[in-house]
């Protein structure tokens, strides 16, 4: 597998809301790699050697946090069986709902969230959403 390079992502000028609740570029670039390894199902198994080197991480040590953000965020779930790790990347309403329901999410943020999700004809994050007039007198 060739190295992937995520800077150029990065490096974009985003609106710091941008990526939500997921606070620092390597927490990002650990994500997009997941995505970029799994498979249609959302599943993958690098081992954390293939990640830390993929990503030009100094060590494991460096990349475990961000493992156990994404997990706590549930962007992704892991579990070892016969002593191999096996990522499952969520569908991005998973975190989103968890995140709005711990607050993270704001309810306006959310709201804009389900309108992106209805002009692309997606299933929107929850059915309890404000609906357009209580969202504009918030």
């Amino acid at each position: 597998m060739t190295q992937f390079s995520f800077e150029w992502i990065l490096s974009l000028n985003w609106p710091s809301h941008f990526w939500g609740p997921l606070h620092s570029a390597p927490e990002v670039r650990v994500l997009l790699y997941l995505h970029l390894r799994a498979s249609r199902f959302g599943i993958c198994y690098p081992t954390f050697e293939e990640i830390v080197h993929e990503l030009g991480l100094t060590g494991k040590k460096n990349l475990l946090p961000h493992i156990k953000s994404l997990e706590q965020k549930r962007f992704i779930s892991t579990r070892t069986n016969a002593g191999r790790t096996f990522f499952l990347i969520h569908d991005p309403r998973v975190a989103i709902k968890h995140l709005s329901e711990k607050g993270v999410i704001r309810e306006n943020d959310l709201f804009e969230i389900n309108e992106l999700y209805a002009d692309l004809n997606q299933t929107p994050v929850a059915d309890n959403q404000p609906t357009q007039e209580e969202h504009d007198s918030a």
